[in-house]
C-alpha cells in the first residue's frame, strides 16, 4: 500500500496544520474504524448523547373541499394547514 502525505502549514496565530491523506485504502479504513458504533467507542458516545437535540416537525393539511373537486363543481382543492406538530 502506497500512502501520499501531504503537508500544509498555514501560518496564523493559531498556527493550524492540515495534513491530508490520498490513499483512498487507507482513508477509507481510517472512515469505516471511525463509523462503527461499538460500546465505549467515541462514535457511541456522539450517537448516546448528541450535541444537538433532533427535532422533527410535522405538518398535516386537511382537503376542505375535497367533495366538490370529486364532482367537478369545484377545480381547485382548498387546503387547511393543520400543525406543526413537535416532536423533540
Amino acid at each position: 500500500m502506497t500512502a501520499k502525505f501531504l503537508q500544509f502549514y498555514v501560518p496564523s496565530e493559531h498556527n493550524i496544520v492540515v495534513i491530508l491523506l490520498s490513499s483512498s485504502t487507507l482513508l477509507s479504513a481510517v472512515i469505516s474504524q471511525s463509523m462503527v458504533i461499538r460500546n465505549n467507542s467515541l462514535a457511541y458516545k456522539i450517537w448516546r448523547r448528541p450535541d444537538v437535540q433532533p427535532l422533527m416537525k410535522v405538518y398535516l393539511f386537511n382537503y376542505t373541499n375535497w367533495e366538490q373537486v370529486k364532482d367537478r363543481n369545484e377545480e381547485k382543492l382548498k387546503v387547511e394547514e393543520v400543525g406543526p406538530y413537535v416532536y423533540s
